[in-house]
């Protein structure tokens, strides 16, 4: 019989049946690497139930069993959470805050996408009237310049004679 892990902690916890575990019991005679292992599952187990054992004999805390039985009554699934009174994820203190923060961020995003935009403050040359360095404004100067013209760099011209982009 070839013996894994599974039937080894099986046969240590003591869960095979009577007929299993004596296949098991032969099989370790003639395999050292399974009987290593049995000692090593053997080892960790008392030390789990060395660990453990207390607290597994501990009687059920009040709390625990009333909602427990709460909810077995009721017909619905038990939580410990059903019980506890609801409160706010964000403390009463942090909300305004945070909705100032949001607000702060919200306004800075639309003043800076009305600037960036091309329809905010500009002046008659096409730059932008003192909000930024020289070269922000040539840089958008040359902008506006490539997006009117066409490949043949020919500027493109509407129905009436006039640039189609202004």
């Amino acid at each position: 019989m070839q013996l894994d892990d599974e039937t080894l902690v099986a046969y240590v916890d003591g869960e095979l049946d009577p007929k299993l575990c004596q296949a098991v019991e032969t099989a370790l005679r003639d395999d050292p690497t399974a009987r290593a292992k049995e000692r090593i599952f053997r080892e960790s187990a008392a030390m789990l139930r060395a660990a453990y054992d207390r607290v597994v004999e501990e009687p059920v805390p009040e709390r625990l069993r009333a909602v427990l039985e709460g909810s077995a009554s009721q017909g619905k699934a038990a939580s410990p959470r059903d019980s506890r009174p609801r409160r706010p994820i964000l403390g009463g203190a942090l909300k305004p805050v945070l909705a100032l923060a949001a607000s702060v961020a919200l306004l800075i995003g639309l003043a800076g996408g009305y600037l960036l935009s091309g329809t905010g403050p500009v002046s008659e040359d096409g730059r932008f009237a003192g909000l930024w360095p020289d070269w922000i404004a040539a840089a958008h100067v040359d902008l506006q310049r490539a997006l009117e013209t066409a490949a043949s760099y020919e500027p493109l011209m509407g129905s009436g004679g006039e640039p189609a982009v202004t």
